[in-house]
């Protein structure tokens, strides 16, 4: 496409890309205040509905397992079972700790 742009010279829209890499606003640093301009009892705020969040979450992944893993089921638990458990515990925790929505 962007040859045929080029060859029959159709004006499109292209992506100027600067020479320097650098923020693009000079007021503001590569690290920026998470907190912005909200009071600090915000933080605290916040941790009340996270913490509820992270503990219906873990319940659930904890109640699905038991039923899963049941003897009637007769299921064989590899080594990558328990790796699957820490891996969903650790992006629960990451992903509480930084705002973000967490699928399990």
């Amino acid at each position: 496409m962007v040859l045929l742009d080029f060859v029959v010279g159709i004006p499109s829209p292209k992506l100027h890309v600067p020479h320097a890499f650098k923020p693009t606003r000079d007021d503001r640093g590569w690290f920026i205040n998470p907190i912005g301009p909200n009071p600090w009892w915000t933080v605290l705020a916040a941790l009340v509905p996270a913490l509820l969040c992270t503990i219906l979450i873990f319940m659930d992944q904890q109640i699905s397992a038991v039923i899963v893993n049941r003897k009637e089921h007769k299921l064989k638990k590899g080594c990558g079972y328990h790796l699957d458990l820490f891996m969903v515990a650790m992006m629960l925790g990451v992903c509480s700790v930084m705002g973000l929505p967490c699928r399990v």
